[in-house]
């Protein structure tokens, strides 16, 4: 593979460098020292934002070709920010309310395209002059764009799986293909082109006649570890099983590769029956090196044998051939919600955006024993976690002929610290790297020069504040090296089914169907209402500590007031509006429990899917089209295959079975339109 070595600059660091002694561990606890767990209230103060603060999507950067001038969109204050890098001035560009800037692409005339995307719309800005040129409507939900040089187009990919060739100067689409749902992000390759699918992680090769050549998914990786059980006395040593998804960016080199920063999930069945007090029954018998806060995360104490960097989600970066031919990868244990990534002009240096930061401010849980208070301050006891930073970069190069990199312990790479969750970055033509945050609203250029890097005072882009305990309680990392979003990125979810014990296959829910109204929560209907899910999830599984009612109000007020993307289907298609009939009919009876606003009457009933006529509760259909696979156990890959009997449930779920073919197409458009 091409300049693979000049390239993993940054993960060479990010993977390996304070490998050795990264993690404390307890090392010999006293024998029969009794211990108690303490899990403190977060009671702080919860504020709201003015207006809805919108989920973190990643990778608003961008800087024109001359590095004279940055531009950054702004999805919650819907604005776009034009930055001159020399003397530091700013010039706004409104929006309309609720357009939600997205991606932004800088074409060689100097003019910056960015898409909208809750607006569905291109807008076109002369830069230097920071003027609006055009805004043209494109497509229900655009997400990626680019400038492709061997033809003077830009190509934008839609959630729905169109993409769009335009011409940059304005006018018309000039051509849509349709191809798989779930596009992210494109890269132009000579007259075709590559197109990212954001929770498949996997990208499309296109030629220039618009056919799909190839599909090349991310690789899977292991991870060891080890867990001591002090009632045997035995050390277990096992790899832990990952497969990749939700694949939030992916760029080329300059060199003909790609390189994809996506998560990878854990395939291991998760204990969700798991005592962070009393694992194995342990309470009075010593400090055991078994205790742990987390069956989502990695330990919050240490000792338990699985390090906080081994949780179920985790970060990856991966190169791959443009061909697709070969794949190299690097992982990030400890690195929480990893949502942009930018790459420097020479190949060097990768700089890789971090959202899902820890709470300076927030209590931790900590432990106390007959010999007093162990925490965070204390390195024999420590309850450890990897240092914060926004932004993870490096410069030292690196021969990476490993597939992955595999160990027990934590790797502690060097971070730059901004203040505040990074949400893009991006270099400019001489290398410079910027950082964007969303609160403050503020663009940091870092200065590497003298071999070190220097984070210099930040370039104010004003704005109301978005300030908001909902949204930051979501994106955190909770403690446990997991974030809300890191399974509900986006405020949807990451198409994955996990495996948990007692229960067994449960695809991840989204989010954003508009929860209120809809509890209890969960497949099982076990939860029921959010406080019990807080405790339950964040605090009992992630590694959270319980949350104030206050705040657990502010919580409830962002998560209830989410909303799909627009629908992929319009209402007034005719082919939607016959799937209308079709569903509400008292023939088929889908709208009997798919009812009211959110379309579920927040029942559970047996409906054909589960062993032991398991009663499921009745999920909202709302933006289900953005969902799949579809099904508890995801066992549909698409709508059409939802209404397969094998999987479906047949005529327990909706009597179907009668209906045509092409009744069950307009049913399916009809889901589409919700």
């Amino acid at each position: 593979m091409k300049r693979t070595t000049a390239f993993f600059v940054a993960l060479v660091v990010l993977a390996l460098a304070l490998l050795t002694g990264a993690c404390d561990s307890l090392g010999d606890a006293p024998p029969h020292v009794d211990q108690l767990l303490v899990i403190p209230t977060d009671e702080r103060p919860a504020v709201s934002a003015p207006e809805v603060a919108r989920p973190i999507s990643g990778g608003t950067l961008a800087v024109t070709a001359d590095g004279r001038f940055a531009v950054a969109t702004d999805p919650e204050r819907d604005r776009i920010s034009l930055v001159d890098l020399q003397t530091r001035d700013v010039r706004e560009i409104a929006l309309t309310a609720g357009d939600e800037p997205g991606r932004v692409v800088v074409d060689p005339e100097g003019r910056a395209h960015v898409a909208l995307r809750s607006g569905g719309a291109l807008v076109t800005l002369d830069v230097a002059a920071g003027e609006v040129l055009a805004r043209r409507d494109v497509c229900s939900a655009p997400r990626g764009l680019a400038y492709a040089s061997a033809t003077g187009q830009l190509r934008l990919a839609c959630t729905d799986g169109q993409v769009l060739t335009l011409d940059p100067s304005g006018g018309a689409v000039l051509e849509r293909l349709q191809l798989d749902e779930d596009l992210r992000d494109v890269v132009p390759r000579g007259e075709g082109f590559l197109v990212s699918r954001f929770k498949a992680a996997e990208f499309l090769t296109v030629d220039a006649q618009g056919q799909v050549q190839k599909r090349t998914g991310m690789p899977s990786g292991l991870v060891a570890s080890s867990r001591f059980d002090p009632e045997t006395g035995s050390t277990e040593f096992r790899e832990l099983t990952f497969e990749p998804d939700v694949a939030w960016r992916m760029v080329a080199t300059e060199d003909g590769d790609v390189v994809v920063l996506h998560q990878q999930g854990s395939t291991e069945e998760i204990d969700i029956d798991h005592d962070p007090q009393d694992p194995k029954g342990m309470t009075g018998q010593g400090f055991g090196p078994v205790v742990s806060t987390s069956a989502y995360g990695g330990s919050s104490v240490a000792g338990s044998g699985l390090p906080e960097c081994a949780g179920i989600v985790r970060t990856a970066v991966t190169r791959i051939d443009g061909e697709g031919r070969g794949a190299s990868m690097v992982t990030l244990p400890g690195v929480v919600l990893a949502v942009d990534m930018a790459m420097s002009p020479d190949g060097n240096r990768v700089a890789v955006a971090q959202a899902g930061l820890k709470d300076p401010e927030a209590n931790r849980p900590f432990v106390l024993t007959e010999n007093g208070r162990f925490d965070e301050d204390d390195q024999q006891f420590a309850a450890f976690g990897p240092r914060e930073g926004g932004v993870l970069i490096a410069t030292t190069g690196f021969d990476f002929s490993q597939s992955e990199i595999q160990a027990e312990e934590c790797p502690q790479p060097q971070r730059l610290d901004v203040g505040a969750p990074a949400t893009a970055v991006a270099f400019t033509s001489e290398g410079q790297l910027l950082v964007q945050t969303r609160e403050p609203a503020q663009l940091f250029v870092v200065d590497n020069r003298f071999g070190g890097f220097e984070v210099g005072s930040p370039i104010d882009l004003g704005g109301r504040s978005v300030a908001d305990t909902g949204h930051e309680l979501f994106h955190r990392n909770s403690g446990g090296g997991i974030a809300c979003a890191s399974c509900h990125a986006e405020g949807g979810d990451d198409g994955r089914t996990w495996r948990f014990t007692r229960i067994g296959e449960r695809r991840t829910q989204a989010i954003h169907v508009g929860l209120e109204g809809t509890a209890p929560f969960h497949w099982d209907g076990d939860m029921s209402d959010l406080s019990m899910l807080m405790e339950e999830v964040f605090v009992g599984r992630m590694g959270g500590v319980p949350q104030s009612p206050e705040r657990l109000d502010t919580l409830s007020e962002w998560l209830f007031a989410q909303r799909p993307p627009p629908a992929m289907v319009a209402a007034d298609d005719p082919a939607a509006m016959n799937g209308k009939r079709i569903f509400e009919s008292e023939e088929v009876g889908c709208a009997s429990c798919h009812a009211g606003a959110a379309l579920t009457d927040a029942e559970s009933y047996f409906v054909g899917t589960t062993a032991g006529e398991h009663p499921l509760q009745v999920p909202s259909l709302r933006g289900i089209a953005y969902r799949a696979p579809f099904i508890h156990d995801g066992c549909a890959e698409t709508l059409h295959d939802r209404f397969d009997p094998a999987c479906g449930g047949g005529d327990l779920h909706g009597k179907t079975s009668h209906l045509q073919p092409e009744e069950i197409d307009d049913l399916v458009a009809y889901l589409k339109s919700l």
